[in-house]
């Protein structure tokens, strides 16, 4: 309060002892506008005056059906409120309300606000929905009834279908036999059909009694073992013995399945060669490369071998992409639909001693007899070494997409594409804390009839997170999607693009693990993945696991199983789906 400009205290308050006549009086009182009036004091009469303060904001009063939408005044978020609710000290003015409720649609309304009064706006927000269809499946194909949960609240039993709210949903199903569950994203005014598939039971086999480094079950990990699929016969190359420079006994076993049965079949290679990566091409040939060990640098050795007349057509060659003394680690060799040739090394550019490594290509037009120059595929952002590069494919025309697992630039998933003359693209598709030594943390897929590219690679968490793009027409990778949330601390996802035979190109499966668990991914070519868990069966502690598909379209896992110290060697179990 202040009279005649002198303060004098706060309402309300009694003025005692003043001359009789006529003041200003003036009140003030934060968030209110300033009042000021004439007071009359008149000796020995008691004035009483009272004056109702206008307030300087006015307020919103935000409804919508149903409740419980998030609010935005003016594009700015109005935290810790959802409808309904009151804004207070808005500005007078014109201010734009807008409205945002999971699976509805987004409501927007304008309003006109007066100091000292409150406003009032309401918002119908209409419900996004799409039809959801759904049945189930066991492994091998065979339908099955089950309780339907979607969400986590049961809606009834499978084949169903209904209406969902737009949006993404997990589906889980529920069968006498066992449950999968399967993320699916249902469209406005859309419809998605699902067939959830039941996890099956696995056939197991232990191969590492043949693998004569290693006591009891202990081999090497599970790249060293190459399931190789031709002319309608499942086969594996393996490790039988192996002493650096003294002699590698490497095996040509035959798998069967139903049940899962290994033969170790034969030698395949017997000398100081060591196996690096193998693929099938349409010939139904095996093309295999790997290095001859030696006191110097170690020379390339290819084989193309005919499985038909179990020959082998070999060629060495002391060839390397820099004058370094280092390592030519071959991490893919692929062959176009045409024949031709391509091979992808891991290059250590300074020396042996220094892991800086980038990847080199090559091509071969006459069955790896002779080879192009060495094309260079140079590091993305600063230095650092290839974790792996086994996984490629190739398109129908004729490129070559490799997936990189590097510590390059701290660690990035990177992709690298190399039509036989030239490096097309060279990117990192994702950047994080790359993978330990001896994982792998990055795969691609191709759906070689629309061209649709999938990177699959472990984010921060260790989730299977995937982005996608176009052989056919390359751009901007999509944004990242996780495949499957609930799979957290991920150590290693591989694919069935490492091998790349004819009965991968249009199946797409990638196992992921952590050390405690193991699931097996199927990509369906466009946007939809499935996963389903694959059992452990040892108590030591997962490394890793591959996954090829065999003759009968069903994918063999291999998993590899460590006590923690590598030198002691891995247990490997082969795991194909029962046939029940």
């Amino acid at each position: 309060m202040w009279l005649n400009d002198e303060f004098i205290g706060i309402t309300p308050h009694i003025i005692h002892e003043k001359p009789s006549g006529t003041y200003k009086l003036r009140l003030e009182l934060p968030d209110y506008v300033s009042n000021e009036a004439t007071l009359v004091i008149q000796k020995g009469k008691e004035t009483i005056h009272h004056r109702e303060l206008a307030s300087n904001w006015g307020k919103i009063s935000i409804s919508s059906s149903p409740t419980g939408a998030t609010v935005y005044l003016d594009d700015v978020l109005v935290t810790d409120k959802t409808t309904p609710c009151v804004l207070d000290r808005v500005a007078p003015g014109v201010h734009v309300v807008k409205f945002f409720l999971a699976g509805h649609s987004e409501g927007t309304a304008r309003t006109s606000v007066i100091r000292g009064k409150t406003a009032s706006v309401a918002a119908k927000l209409e419900p996004m929905r799409g039809r959801l269809v759904v049945s189930s499946s066991y492994g091998g194909g065979s339908k099955c009834e089950g309780n339907l949960k979607i969400d986590g609240q049961i809606v009834g039993r499978t084949p169903w279908q209904g209406d969902v709210s737009a949006g993404s949903h997990t589906v889980e199903v529920q069968c006498q036999n066992g449950k999968a569950s399967q993320q699916v994203t249902v469209a406005n005014n859309g419809r998605s059909d699902v067939n959830i598939k039941i996890e099956t039971s696995y056939d197991s086999f232990f191969p590492g009694i043949y693998n004569t480094n290693f006591p009891g079950y202990f081999s090497y990990a599970s790249r060293y073992w190459a399931p190789i699929v031709s002319l309608g016969q499942d086969r594996m190359l393996y490790y039988k013995y192996y002493k650096y420079r003294v002699n590698l006994s490497m095996g040509l076993a035959s798998l069967s399945t139903c049940p899962l049965t290994f033969d170790q079949g034969n030698d395949f290679w017997d000398e100081t060669s060591i196996f690096l990566a193998a693929t099938v091409g349409l010939d139904g040939r095996a093309y295999v490369a790997g290095i001859v060990a030696s006191d110097s640098k170690d020379p390339l050795l290819f084989d193309r071998f005919d499985f038909s007349t179990g020959t082998h057509t070999r060629t060495t060659k002391r060839w390397f992409p820099t004058g370094a003394f280092s390592d030519c680690e071959v991490g893919v060799v692929r062959v176009t639909d045409d024949g031709v040739v391509y091979i992808g090394t891991e290059w250590r550019y300074i020396s042996w001693a220094k892991e800086q490594e980038d990847i080199y290509f090559a091509k071969s037009s006459d069955n790896m007899a002779t080879w192009s120059s060495w094309i260079q595929a140079a590091h993305v952002g600063s230095e650092g070494t290839v974790l792996s590069s086994r996984s490629a494919v190739v398109d129908k025309n004729k490129t070559m997409w490799v997936a990189l697992t590097t510590t390059w630039d701290g660690g990035s998933a990177v992709v690298v594409a190399f039509n036989g003359t030239a490096v097309t693209h060279r990117e990192a598709v994702h950047r994080g804390p790359a993978v330990t030594k001896g994982h792998v943390g990055a795969v691609i897929f191709l759906n070689r009839d629309s061209g649709r590219l999938a990177f699959l690679y472990l984010d921060e968490q260790g989730r299977p997170s995937v982005r996608y793009n176009s052989a056919n027409n390359y751009s901007s990778w999509s944004s990242p999607q996780v495949v499957a949330p609930k799979l957290v601390g991920g150590i290693n996802v591989n694919g069935n693009s490492e091998v790349y035979g004819p009965m991968d190109r249009d199946r797409y499966y990638a196992v992921w693990n952590s050390e405690s668990e193991m699931f097996l991914l199927q990509w369906d070519g466009v946007n939809s993945w499935e996963f389903s868990p694959v059992p452990k069966v040892r108590e030591q502690d997962l490394y890793d696991g591959r996954v090829q598909v065999l003759s009968d379209g069903q994918p063999l896992v291999i998993q590899s199983y460590t006590t923690g110290d590598t030198a002691d060697g891995f247990i490997v179990n082969l795991m194909h789906p029962s046939c029940d």
